[in-house]
């Protein structure tokens, strides 16, 4: 299925390396998200992220600003990230903008 590049542009493991999380880290956290009963929280495919495809049954996603900037913002509600990782993933939307 085809989606819009100008709006889902950034990459997975770009995003997690922006916000120092190993890929597994980031993938649990994105789970957690997406089963998440909070609509203030929960993370929606077509708005957030698209599913690329998968690799040996992991699942690529590619992110939308949106998706990006809800994920920066529940990891910084818990703690978990920084002021040095958020600018990074700031940079991304420029990095990879259309």
């Amino acid at each position: 299925m085809s989606f819009d590049r100008e709006i889902f542009y950034i990459e997975e493991e770009k995003l997690s390396q922006a916000l120092e999380l190993t890929q597994r880290k980031f993938d649990e956290k994105c789970e957690q998200l997406i089963d998440s009963s909070d609509d203030r929280i929960r993370l929606q495919e077509w708005v957030h992220y698209i599913i690329q495809g998968t690799v040996n049954k992991q699942i690529i996603r590619i992110f939308s600003r949106e998706g990006a900037i809800a994920i920066a913002k529940y990891l910084d509600m818990e703690g978990k990230v920084n002021t040095n990782s958020l600018n990074k993933v700031f940079s991304l939307f420029e990095e990879y903008r259309i």
